[in-house]
């Protein structure tokens, strides 16, 4: 992610779309001048509750149960910006109120990037992720013209070695190194892949990015953690994946012929969210927040369901 904070964005030409989902929709939001009424989704309480497990690392307070949740699916999930389909996928929570500037975990309130609720699935050749902020926030507030930035992102760390990829936080570095490290605190994972919307202006980040879907890829298996979490990281496939999102509410969907082989029937991987934005509507300036991990989320290859 060149992104955040826009020190350490390069200009990257765009790359011709290479995967078409089959499930595909064009990527839509406001940019497309149509708005999408969610549906009801029922209150987390009234949802299966997916286990906790120890945190892998000491940054996190525990880790999602992947092995369960991957029990439930796969689930046939439209990409329509009708959020009712949502309801029989566990609600993961994260908590309220804890958006904050990364180099220094200071606190910024920030309705549009603080996640209270988020969902993760497949079928059988799509992962798909919902995720909701606060309610007095809007998804990708602004988007494509404000004056603005704001990145939606899925973690996937598609060998679940999280000595290979991207370190989604590092507590142990310091000083400058300490910057990088700690923007998708509390996960700590080796991010292979993201998938990811956003945009961003000139006016608030180095390298102004158009309103698009795409990828971020650091390599699978046999890459080197670099200290900045940018080295060795590249933008593919724009275009992937498809989007829809209203008022607080955002789901999204990615083919698994997007990940180079690599996410398929059998494929275990741990799963973190993130969201950050420069801040400018809100005005706080640069805020994060990101999920506890999803840990060992096995890609189950039964037929699907509903």
């Amino acid at each position: 992610m060149t992104h955040h904070r826009g020190i350490c964005a390069r200009a990257l030409p765009l790359l011709a779309l290479l995967v078409l989902l089959g499930c595909s929709k064009e990527a839509t939001g406001p940019a497309a001048g149509k708005q999408f009424q969610p549906g009801t989704r029922q209150p987390a309480a009234a949802r299966a509750q997916a286990p906790k497990l120890p945190g892998a690392a000491p940054s996190e307070s525990f880790r999602w149960d992947g092995r369960y949740l991957s029990r439930l699916g796969p689930q046939r999930i439209t990409i329509d910006g009708d959020f009712s389909d949502w309801d029989s996928i566990p609600a993961l929570e994260d908590p309220p109120n804890d958006t904050s500037e990364g180099a220094t975990l200071t606190s910024k309130p920030n309705p549009d990037a603080d996640i209270r609720v988020w969902n993760f699935t497949h079928d059988a050749g799509n992962l798909y992720l919902c995720v909701e902020v606060a309610p007095k926030g809007k998804m990708l507030v602004g988007a494509p013209d404000a004056k603005d930035a704001y990145f939606l992102m899925a973690h996937l760390d598609v060998d679940n070695n999280s000595s290979t990829g991207f370190l989604t936080f590092d507590p142990t570095l310091k000083g400058e190194e300490r910057h990088y490290s700690d923007w998708y605190a509390p996960s700590r994972i080796g991010s292979d892949y993201a998938f990811e919307i956003g945009y961003a202006d000139a006016s608030v980040h180095e390298g102004a990015k158009p309103f698009r879907t795409f990828m971020t890829y650091w390599g699978a298996g046999d890459d080197r953690l670099g200290r900045c979490t940018y080295e060795g990281m590249k933008e593919i496939r724009f275009g992937v994946p498809v989007a829809k999102f209203s008022g607080n509410k955002f789901e999204m969907g990615c083919a698994f012929e997007a990940f180079g082989g690599h996410v398929k029937a059998g494929t275990v991987m741990d799963v973190a969210v993130s969201i950050e934005t420069a801040g400018e509507a809100a005005g706080t300036g640069w805020c994060q927040d990101s999920t506890e991990a999803i840990e060992d989320y096995v890609v189950t290859p039964q037929a699907e369901k509903g």
